[in-house]
């Protein structure tokens, strides 16, 4: 597990919280709210997801920022707490250099290669949200819960492959409000990925998995089952459709 992102995420968290505790305005009751978003994952290192790329002498240390998409929408309940569902998507590349490399075996020479493939991934879930009011200004905080689902390459896998996992998220971020019913959100979340296993992004087959030459297998980060990824993201907030107000008698 990488305690810094976790030690990151709940002083965000704290933080956020400490933020918004005062007076605030509260949003109308029983409103739906739309949020398209765009960012970009921070992906734990032992996840096997690329935060890195290969330089010009074929080593992973370039630093790589992977763009994600989202949509939530937000049903507000009571004053400042609200429900919704969110869905985000990114297409990571997986790390070719974490799993035995494919040898390729023609007699007099062999070849070895580290098979990359890029994949799809859905996230998806119900979450909860704390949003205060303060002038133009909203500080919120939310927590929810859901699943990952992992589309593989067909073409490097040889069919059609999906896992799914749970995973939990929270954080929260600041909110600018530019009119009655739209809002621009900067926002940060710890997105942590529950019973990861790192071997299902594998792509060489056993097979014609590296045994041979088990050099030039690099050392990876010891696998974890719970790993933490960051998602930055900055997202425009809007009612699709507001009641009128009732006149003054």
């Amino acid at each position: 597990m990488d305690h810094r992102r976790l030690t990151f995420s709940g002083a965000l968290l704290l933080g956020l919280v400490a933020a918004t505790t005062g007076v605030a305005q509260e949003r109308t009751a029983r409103q739906f709210s739309v949020t398209p978003s765009v960012g970009i994952m921070s992906w734990d290192e032992s996840s096997g997801l690329a935060m890195k790329k290969a330089a010009s002498d074929g080593r992973f240390t370039d630093t790589r920022y992977n763009p994600t998409v989202g949509l939530a929408a937000d049903y507000a309940i009571a004053g400042p707490m609200a429900v919704g569902f969110y869905l985000h998507a990114a297409r990571p590349t997986t790390r070719g250099d974490y799993f035995p490399s494919v040898l390729f075996d023609y007699g007099a020479r062999s070849e070895v290669y580290a098979v990359s493939q890029r994949v799809t991934a859905l996230m998806y879930g119900l979450q909860g949200t704390l949003d205060l009011e303060m002038g133009r200004f909203s500080p919120f905080v939310s927590v929810g819960g859901g699943a990952t689902s992992l589309t593989l390459d067909p073409q490097q896998n040889d069919g059609n492959r999906t896992f799914t996992n749970g995973h939990l998220q929270f954080g929260g971020g600041l909110g600018f409000r530019l009119g009655r019913s739209a809002v621009i959100k900067a926002d940060v979340r710890d997105f942590v990925f529950l019973n990861w296993d790192r071997d299902e992004l594998n792509p060489v087959g056993t097979t014609f998995q590296n045994t041979r030459l088990p050099a030039v297998n690099t050392s990876v980060p010891p696998e974890e089952r719970t790993i933490h990824n960051l998602r930055f993201v900055v997202g425009f907030s809007f009612v699709p459709s507001r009641p009128e107000e009732p006149r003054a008698p």
